[in-house]
């Protein structure tokens, strides 16, 4: 699934119509048990397709019951990678992450880093198993099946235990799933997969905490050590956002022009497409776009 059909299917299952829960401050109240702690660990950024910032997910996240967040941008770090290293020596709530694009019937897997970063990153198109060996060459990073894609996600599970490339966790709570959850969560417990949610917000702040992972604890390293004991486990929760459908369609040809945004041209019709889009979200406009950095060919064996 390429990033802009991804998108299509966020504007489906996010749309207005879509939405029947109830406001944020009812959500707000709902928090996780004691002793718990609530992260979104699927979040995009305008350095991939996403129109908001780090800091306005990281601000939102600090305003409610979320203790923590991840940056997972398409085929990109630049932008949190420059977040992180400005808040090394602060208490910050953001996780580094990617969301990698693979050739392959899953054809994207989060990755979370949070001990070493990569110097670089694959390739988007390289081959799934290509991507787990690199994932697995960066020290502490967590390997995350993201948004299961029905019907194939078996298949892949299967090839990659023969392979003994399992992922560490996979998204049992995430916009689309529907009906999928029960099969889903059967299938880490088969596999002994740590079981998140993520609500893999492209949009508005507002977006955060709908699908949400529950870990014991608070901090990054409790998270961490619930997902290697598998003591996370997903949930959804009653959070609602409604936007104008024209956000969504603005979104979308934003996310479609991703793959070609090193070009000038399409560099500024991007820009013209976010400020656009922010402005119908009620968010100020965003800064600079991140330009599209070199990408080695695929199979290369980059960020080994």
């Amino acid at each position: 699934m390429n990033p802009a059909n991804e998108r299509s299917h966020e504007a489906q299952r996010s749309s207005p119509s879509s939405q029947s829960f109830p406001s944020r401050p009812l959500a707000d109240l709902l928090g996780p048990p004691p002793g718990e702690s609530y992260a979104d660990l699927h979040v995009h950024t305008t350095g991939s397709d996403g129109l908001c910032e780090v800091r306005d997910w990281s601000s939102q996240a600090r305003s409610t019951s979320l203790q923590l967040i991840a940056i997972t941008d398409h085929d990109h770090f630049g932008t949190v990678r420059r977040w992180h290293d400005a808040h090394r020596d602060v208490a910050d709530n953001v996780l580094p992450g990617v969301e990698i694009t693979a050739r392959g019937q899953i054809v994207h897997i989060g990755v979370l880093f949070p001990r070493a970063l990569p110097r670089e990153l694959p390739a988007p198109g390289t081959p799934l198993f290509d991507v787990m060996h690199w994932a697995r060459s960066i020290d502490g990073a967590i390997v995350v099946l993201v948004h299961p894609l029905p019907g194939l996600w078996r298949i892949q599970l299967r090839r990659l235990q023969r392979a003994g490339l399992l992922p560490d966790a996979i998204e049992t709570h995430f916009p689309l799933a529907f009906w999928r959850t029960p099969a889903i969560e059967r299938a880490a417990e088969r596999y002994h997969l740590a079981k998140l949610g993520a609500t893999d917000a492209h949009m508005t702040p507002a977006q955060l905490g709908r699908y949400v992972t529950c870990f014991p604890g608070h901090s990054v390293d409790h998270l961490v050590k619930a997902i290697h004991e598998r003591t996370t486990r997903g949930v959804t929760r009653p959070v609602a956002c409604r936007l104008p459908l024209s956000v969504y369609a603005l979104q979308s040809l934003f996310a479609w022009l991703l793959p070609y945004r090193d070009r000038p041209s399409i560099a500024s019709i991007r820009a013209r497409l976010l400020t656009a889009a922010r402005a119908r979200t009620g968010a100020p406009p965003a800064g600079t776009l991140v330009p599209l950095p070199p990408q080695p060919a695929p199979g290369d064996g980059a960020g080994r």
